[in-house]
């Protein structure tokens, strides 16, 4: 990345919000002055949607209070997408193309289906693309929109345009910029690793000419190496081939079920030479024949038992992946691998990465998929108007930047009738947390404020006892409505690390699983998976400090550093987003207790 200047002579103080404007997990953050993102949130969360697919990012109601709450309206305001120009052009060019072609396919027991799930990814691109743009139009070109409205009180005369290269900006405008889609996702986990020299590795459905992209980061640096002009397949669009053929839905986010299923079964020669033969690796590019022409080898693949073919296709998927990245690291850039875009979010295989390659460290972003891309955007953009300003982190980054809670709504409880069910507890919430849990209680957990990215943390979880062998099975029909095969995450206190895991890595956003001793096993068997392993994340004191004395209260308790960590949702819904979700989920779920801030909720 060559960065490029357009702030003002003299001015160090704009506002960067950048939007995640894909056809799944579209999501709004927002970057200050001094280069730090001070909120980011997927629109899942909000709008109570799983992904989000084809909604809009920045509704006018949500929009208005994350500029009313995060950006200075007394300074210039830069709107960054995810998306270069130069593809939402190529997009709106295939989507014509694809509609005049398609009929011919569509009767085709073969084709059929995956050309209309092409023909469906196409439109709904464009759409997104285009709809982003125009909301943002509309609101500063139209007087009572909510972001003319708020600009008003300042009586400014705000002016929209697309920022031109080497243009400076004048003061009162509103720009948009665009950047390359996989440039956005390396933006966001090379700018928020520990690291100070790193190669970055993004992996994913696909991008503006690929479905991977190659990173060089140093000093603060981002630079794009030359290893995959094109790539003609994709391990994100394979893995969501082996998620329907299993009998889920990619568009819901339910890979995750195949790697759960996975540890269930085993490997099918016949079936793993098969679906060998629709993808390859060749250096650093994908290739083999595109997915949308294998719905005979699919269709071949589901009279596999699931837990079989689940297994088969998680193992050829890492194979390939592994492959990849050895050829990565044998370019010499680093030692450190930055590895985002979807298919990071394959816990199963990160916590392999450093046993197969020539990696000694690997940092995974909080927010991999598509969400995140809308933090790297922003961060492009506020490090194109200070390309003097190359810090680099030297810690861990702090997932905590969604919403908080409604205290005003939290105590208009009362006036629900639930007055004898709440209870205030400031300075000892983490002890009766952790009675409670010592106790066999499953607990709604609800801190601060909420995590970016997938996985709760320790702020909007649902927590419980590892120590009971039927908690796993309780979760799963009466709290959580879902498969009775998916397993539950380990919280774990950092310092007992090495008590509990074989070949510990540093896990702060639960990105990697890691294989549990044998010894331990039998004490913990609510969070240890069939094989042995579990999805775990490290918590230190100075990343989350009442999530930390919650699980040092439960450690003391029982002799046992670590909890049952799950996300506070049920099968089929986001993370809960409001006081009233967590209520909602509490009197219509198995939950034996709620806590919230400092305020216990029973039943």
């Amino acid at each position: 990345m060559s960065p490029t200047y357009y702030g003002f002579a003299g001015e160090s103080t704009m506002n960067y919000m950048g939007i995640s404007a894909s056809t799944h997990d579209a999501a709004v953050a927002v970057v200050n002055a001094a280069g730090e993102v001070v909120f980011a949130e997927a629109s899942e969360r909000h709008l109570q949607n799983k992904r989000a697919p084809n909604c809009i990012p920045d509704a006018d109601a949500y929009i208005d209070s994350v500029v009313n709450d995060y950006c200075d309206p007394s300074q210039p305001l830069v709107i960054a997408l995810n998306w270069s120009r130069v593809h939402y052009t190529k997009v709106q060019f295939a989507t014509s193309l694809h509609m005049l072609l398609s009929p011919l396919f569509a009767n085709s027991k073969i084709f059929g289906s995956f050309v209309e799930r092409y023909r469906y990814m196409l439109r709904a691109q464009q759409s997104s693309l285009a709809f982003s743009g125009e909301t943002i139009r509309y609101r500063f070109r139209n007087k009572g929109s909510p972001y003319s409205r708020h600009l008003e009180k300042y009586d400014r005369s705000w002016r929209l345009r697309e920022v031109a290269k080497g243009s400076r900006p004048v003061r009162g405008q509103v720009f948009i910029r665009h950047y390359n889609h996989h440039l956005t996702h390396a933006a966001a986990a090379c700018f928020g690793s520990p690291f100070s020299e790193a190669v970055c590795a993004v992996v994913d459905g696909f991008g503006e000419t690929t479905s991977t992209g190659y990173y060089k980061y140093d000093g603060g640096q981002i630079t794009r190496l030359p290893a995959v002009q094109r790539s003609t397949n994709s391990l994100g669009f394979f893995y969501a081939g082996l998620c329907m053929a299993c009998g889920f839905d990619p568009d819901h986010g339910e890979e995750w079920k195949v790697m759960g299923l996975a540890s269930y079964g085993k490997v099918n020669r016949d079936a793993y030479d098969t679906l060998g033969k629709t993808i390859r690796v060749e250096g650093l590019r994908l290739t083999g024949v595109r997915n949308f022409y294998d719905a005979h080898i699919w269709a071949y693949c589901q009279n596999l038992d699931p837990a079989d073919l689940a297994c088969t296709g998680q193992a050829l998927f890492e194979d390939l992946l592994t492959e990849l990245l050895r050829n990565l690291s044998r370019l010499g850039v680093s030692e450190n691998l930055v590895f985002t875009g979807g298919c990071a979010l394959n816990s199963s295989f990160n916590g392999k990465i450093v046993e197969r390659t020539a990696f000694k460290r690997l940092y995974v972003f909080p927010a991999p998929g598509d969400d995140g891309t809308a933090a790297g955007a922003a961060l492009l953009a506020h490090r194109e108007d200070h390309p003097e300003e190359c810090r680099v982190r030297r810690e861990v980054m702090l997932p905590y930047l969604g919403c908080s809670m409604s205290e005003v709504v939290l105590r208009n409880c009362a006036a629900l009738g639930l007055e004898s069910k709440i209870s205030h507890h400031p300075g000892t919430i983490d002890a009766v947390a952790g009675k409670l849990l010592s106790k066999g209680k499953i607990l709604g957990w609800v801190q601060g404020r909420a995590e970016f990215g997938p996985r709760a943390l320790g702020n909007r979880s649902i927590l419980a006892d590892p120590r009971r062998p039927e908690i796993k099975d309780e979760l799963n029909r009466r709290v959580k409505f879902r498969e009775q095969f998916r397993p539950f995450a380990p919280a774990i206190l950092h310092e007992f690390r090495a008590d509990y895991f074989e070949d510990y890595q540093e896990s702060p956003y639960m990105e990697r699983t890691l294989r549990f001793k044998t010894n331990v096993r039998a004490r913990i068997p609510g969070v240890v998976h069939v094989d042995g392993t579990g999805r775990v994340q490290s918590v230190r004191r100075e990343w989350n400090s009442r999530f930390y004395d919650l699980i040092q209260d439960f450690f003391a308790r029982t002799g046992i550093p670590l909890v049952l960590n799950t996300s506070f949702n049920v099968m089929g819904r986001p993370i809960m987003h409001s006081v009233e979700d967590a209520i909602s989920l509490f009197f219509t779920t198995g939950l034996d207790a709620l806590i919230m801030g400092d305020y216990l909720l029973t039943k």
